[in-house]
């Protein structure tokens, strides 16, 4: 394969692997840096959250609600618990949605989720859009459902990162550190197909990361955001990251060496491993799920549990059991056996 030339588009178009670790790359964020990121494109409603009694990152039940809507669109859903200055406690479900196109069955997935989990946990549920999308157009901010007299709405609040682009230089200078996140994206979308320039605004904003006197731990982990989104050529990272690692040890500053960058990026190719493997066991679960209820009914939420704890070779076993089940006892026999439950 020929080497990529700064003529070549800067990002070519992602494989499934690759939008899941964007995917996960969005969701390490939210889970770090929930604090920030409400702050910085929500504050009206940072100002209601009692920030100093924490928050609890809901994974598990947000891969339940998943498998049950039966959505398989690739986008960074979280589910958080916050408590109100009110005293009250409240669920948020954060969704970035990180595909670079129109989706029309977006707001209905909004709505659906917050169906669910409003439902599932007998609790409210607020949802907070970010689009991450290109296209000027598209601005979802409610479903509608109607049908003759009966109508049902829901609305959300939702911000675009493309609304930013004509204030790159006020986000340079915002202390919070998902500024610099946005002017990555803005710019990668920008530059497309220019990936000499795309390395200096790379450079210069790892730069800007650097000066803000964060916690090592935290740079590093806005550094990987700012990373992956700005995807570069081979040639062009090799010498980016020795500028970066020259350029810290000049100014003293102990943060990004050679090892660590080198460290990063071998966790991105593990993460891109991971995400393809991910994304696959979510499939693999909803279809056996379709497959399950086709043949004995209704499954329990119980036994959509235990299929998401099976591991991909197990959750290959079942596919090929299903046809020998006659009851939704053999098919609980059989979870338990490989579940450990």
């Amino acid at each position: 394969m020929p080497p990529k030339t700064s003529r070549q588009p800067a990002r070519p178009t992602k494989t499934g692997s690759e939008r899941s670790q964007e995917d996960s790359v969005w969701k390490e964020m939210l889970t770090d840096f929930l604090q920030w990121f409400i702050q910085f494109f929500f504050p009206d409603y940072f100002q209601l959250i009692d920030w100093e009694k924490g928050y609890q990152n809901l994974d598990k039940e947000m891969i339940e609600v998943t498998t049950e809507s039966g959505f398989t669109k690739q986008s960074a859903d979280k589910l958080f618990k916050v408590f109100l200055l009110s005293g009250e406690e409240e669920l948020i479900l954060m969704h970035v949605e990180v595909q670079g196109y129109k989706d029309e069955e977006f707001a209905k997935r909004v709505a659906r989720y917050n169906d669910l989990i409003r439902l599932k946990y007998n609790q409210e549920v607020l949802s907070f859009v970010v689009l991450s999308d290109p296209v000027q157009d598209f601005r979802p901010a409610g479903y509608v459902w109607r049908f003759h007299r009966h109508e049902r709405h829901y609305s959300f609040p939702m911000v675009k990162l493309l609304d930013f682009r004509d204030n790159l230089e006020a986000l340079a200078q915002d202390p919070n550190p998902f500024a610099l996140v946005v002017i990555a994206h803005l710019e990668t979308q920008r530059l497309k197909g220019r990936t000499i320039e795309l390395a200096e605004v790379k450079f210069k904003l790892t730069k800007r990361l650097l000066a803000r006197g964060n916690s090592r731990q935290d740079v590093i982990k806005f550094f990987r955001a700012i990373d992956w989104l700005m995807l570069l050529p081979h040639e062009l990272e090799t010498g980016f990251r020795v500028r970066v690692a020259d350029y810290t040890k000049e100014q003293k500053m102990p943060l990004l060496s050679r090892w660590e960058l080198d460290v990063i990026e071998e966790e991105r190719v593990k993460g891109l491993e991971e995400g393809m493997q991910a994304g696959l066991k979510q499939g693999m679960v909803i279809l056996l799920v379709s497959m399950l209820e086709q043949r004995l009914g209704k499954v329990t939420q119980k036994a959509k549990s235990q299929l998401n704890k099976l591991t991909t070779e197990q959750l290959q076993e079942l596919g090929g059991e299903i046809l020998n089940f006659s009851s939704k006892a053999e098919l609980t026999d059989w979870l338990q056996q490989h579940s450990g439950q």
